[in-house]
């Protein structure tokens, strides 16, 4: 594999899927969330598990299968555009001033992915989807 594909200077993309028990399959949000780097979007994903400890989250739960595949859960999946709106509107009181929300804004977008009439996801490029180390019980999660 090419090591420009792997480094941390080019845009890292992962999906994000809401799984809701209220919900059925068809139901459930997709987002295809964008970040400027692999540390940046490692950032985003820290602060994103911070926020779901907040009392009033409105994600409550979010879990990685690897760097490039999380599942969350919320009872509305545009809880997602919503926190991403706040973090663009410097507003961090809605989503307790959390450092590493802060830390993502300008450098993470997301959008949510069309289910209508078929799947029509982007493919991801080869990256680095390990995830050993980076989300350990040691962090302040």
């Amino acid at each position: 594999m090419d090591e420009s594909a792997t480094s941390g200077t080019r845009p890292y993309y992962s999906h994000l899927i809401q799984l809701n028990k209220d919900n059925g399959a068809g139901d459930w949000h997709r987002w295809l969330v964008v970040a400027a780097s692999r540390s940046d979007m490692i950032t985003f994903f820290k602060g994103l598990q911070k926020y779901t400890k907040q009392k009033d989250a409105k994600i409550t739960e979010v879990k990685p299968v690897n760097l490039a595949w999380w599942n969350f859960d919320a009872r509305e999946g545009f809880n997602v555009r919503e926190l991403v709106c706040q973090i663009y509107r410097l507003n961090p009181s809605w989503y307790g001033n959390i450092k590493e929300l802060n830390d993502s804004r300008g450098k993470i977008c997301v959008t949510v992915q069309d289910d209508a009439g078929g799947r029509r996801w982007p493919i991801l490029p080869p990256q680095d989807t390990s995830i050993a180390g980076i989300f350990s019980s040691d962090d302040d999660v």
